[in-house]
Parts: C-alpha cells; sequence; structure tokens
C-alpha cells in the first residue's frame, strides 16, 4: 500500500506531496486544482508501461490533433519540458520508487533507466526492483461504460470464488429487488440481466447508471487483480442516501482484497457519508486531502478522523 507520493513538475504540481496515505483516499477541492491530475500521476507512477493510453483514461484526449503540442507537453507544469516530471512514492513493501517522463531525445535524468516510451516522451525508473513490487492499478473514469464491456468484465467476478454472491450481497444494499446478475448471450449480445423480481430479467442497460457505477466499482476491487483503484469523481450517478452505506461496502470489498482507492469527488454528503461510515470501524483507514490554490500554487490539505470531525461540525468549507 502506498504511504506517501509526490509530484514534481507535473501538470499543476510545481512540488506537491501527500504524506498520510490511508487504505481509502478521498480528493477534493475546487474547480481546476487538478484533483483528475492526481488520479493521472497516480496512473503513470504504477502503470508506466501503459502510458500510451494515458490521454484516454479520465479524459478525450484521442483526436486533439498534434498530441506533442496538445497534450503531451502539458504534462509538465507551465511547459516547462527543461525538467523532467518526476512522481515518486514510498509503501510498505519499498522505500522508495519513483517515475522520470522526459522529452526525448533529451538526457536521461540521473539516476533513473529509461524503460518505454510514449508519444515524444521518455520514461524512466529509478528501481526497476520496486517496480516488481507494484501490481498495477485500475480506473474507473466519469464516462458510461459499454454494456458489453461490463458483461466481459463480469466474467472475471464469475471466476472468482464466491464472487458473484459477494456483489449481489453489496448491491442488494441499494437494491433490495436484486436477486442474481449474469453475464450471458440470449439475444445476439453478451450483457448482464439482474433479477429484481419481475416476470423477466432485465439488461443491467436498463437500470440506473448508479447501480452500472456501483457493480463497476465493486467488480474492478474484487476481480481485477490490481491493488490500487482510481475512481473519477465517486458519486457520479449514486444518490446521497446510499452513500454511506455504499462506502461501508467499499470498506468491506477493499480489506477483504487488499486494495487501496484514490477518488475525487466535488460533494459535499459523499465527504459526510465516507466519514461516516470509516468512524465505525477502529482503525479509521480513511483521508480526505482537499487540493486549493494558494499564492498561485496547488496546496494539499489532509483531514484525519478529528480534523475532518471538527470540520463537518463547524460546517468549515472542505469540498
Amino acid at each position: 500500500m502506498l504511504r506517501s507520493l509526490r509530484f514534481q513538475n507535473f501538470k499543476a504540481f510545481p512540488d506537491l506531496s501527500f504524506s498520510s496515505l490511508k487504505r481509502v483516499n478521498l480528493i477534493t477541492g475546487k474547480n481546476n486544482t487538478c484533483k483528475t491530475g492526481v488520479l493521472e500521476g497516480l496512473d503513470i507512477l504504477l502503470a508506466p508501461h501503459q502510458m500510451d493510453f494515458l490521454p484516454k483514461i479520465f479524459r478525450n484526449g484521442a483526436n486533439l490533433g498534434d498530441m506533442r503540442e496538445n497534450y503531451w507537453k502539458w504534462l509538465f507544469h507551465n511547459r516547462n519540458t527543461a525538467q523532467p516530471v518526476l512522481i515518486s512514492a514510498t509503501g510498505d513493501e519499498f522505500g522508495g520508487f519513483s517515475v522520470a517522463v522526459f522529452l526525448g531525445p533529451g538526457p536521461t535524468p540521473a539516476g533513473y533507466i529509461p524503460r518505454w516510451s510514449a508519444g515524444p516522451l521518455v520514461i524512466a525508473v529509478n528501481d526497476p526492483a520496486s517496480l516488481l513490487l507494484l501490481s498495477g492499478v485500475t480506473a474507473l473514469s466519469v464516462r458510461p461504460t459499454e454494456p458489453q464491456q461490463d458483461a466481459l468484465d463480469y466474467d472475471r467476478v464469475v471466476l472468482k470464488s464466491g464472487g458473484e454472491a459477494r456483489i449481489e450481497a453489496l448491491l442488494r444494499k441499494i437494491e433490495p429487488r436484486l436477486r442474481t446478475i449474469r453475464s450471458i448471450s440470449p439475444l445476439g449480445a453478451h450483457l448482464l440481466y439482474v433479477d429484481v423480481g419481475l416476470k423477466d430479467k432485465i439488461p443491467a442497460a436498463h437500470l440506473g447508471q448508479g447501480f452500472i457505477r456501483l457493480l463497476s466499482i465493486y467488480a474492478e476491487i474484487i476481480a481485477s487483480g490490481k491493488k490500487v483503484l482510481l475512481i473519477d469523481e465517486f458519486e457520479n450517478g449514486l444518490h446521497y442516501s446510499v452513500l454511506t452505506e455504499v462506502w461501508r461496502g467499499i470498506l468491506n470489498a477493499v480489506q477483504q482484497e487488499n486494495v487501496q482507492v484514490f477518488a475525487t469527488t466535488h460533494s459535499y454528503e459523499c465527504i459526510k457519508a465516507a466519514h461516516a461510515a470509516f468512524s465505525e470501524t477502529a482503525e479509521y483507514d480513511f483521508a480526505l486531502h482537499r487540493l486549493e490554490e494558494a499564492k498561485g500554487e496547488i496546496q494539499v490539505t489532509t483531514f484525519d478522523k478529528e480534523t475532518l470531525g471538527a470540520a463537518l461540525g463547524s460546517n468549515f468549507e472542505i469540498r
């Protein structure tokens, strides 16, 4: 599990550190404080070999024309490509791992070993051995999922012993009518069908986006095999009244699967619900990280159980 994180010369962050990471980390802040950028940086750090996919994970970066000028150079703070992007972390299994991203064919930063390329960029690591200790990352954006891909993803759950029963039990907390979810192809397309007690099972595509959102989150935690899950705009599609129950389910799932979560939110109700759910545990393995611009730079304030409880109690602005 990651314990600290540092970004240097990356997007809006000339030098920004997170020093108190927990099992579940919720990132908040006003617009354009680079919340999604934190998730993108984590993706670079944990899956540097897949950096070619970065433009399309959280953003619509598929058709930007000159990708060098319109995308890749904007990964550098103020487009300062003379200095590399450095993203570093410490974790339970390694003392320090760092990825350097620089514009080729420039010189490799001292102490780093080039390993991959993405467009005009070169990606280097400081310690290939530590890279082997990282188990990768999986991500969920705010874009609606594709129904047939949902079914294929759910097949990974089917292969896990007890996986279907676990997800059904978790989803039943917010949809009590739920009986079963099945991944089948009776009518020419491989889709998810949900039994909610009607005469026929319903294609999951006809259920609310919140249901699909939660199904995707639980499936990634239980069956992806990755130890870090990135979620952009966690509350997307979810009614505020179910959020505490949702966070209870997330807590149960990540503890069982040893998964760490980084998610963004704009929602006060989402923060309040997370605090309520984790306050029911002895460990309170949760932290809120608020990004805020001050004197032209983005700074981070981390709230633990006591400080977040006090902020919520006094209606302090924490979004």
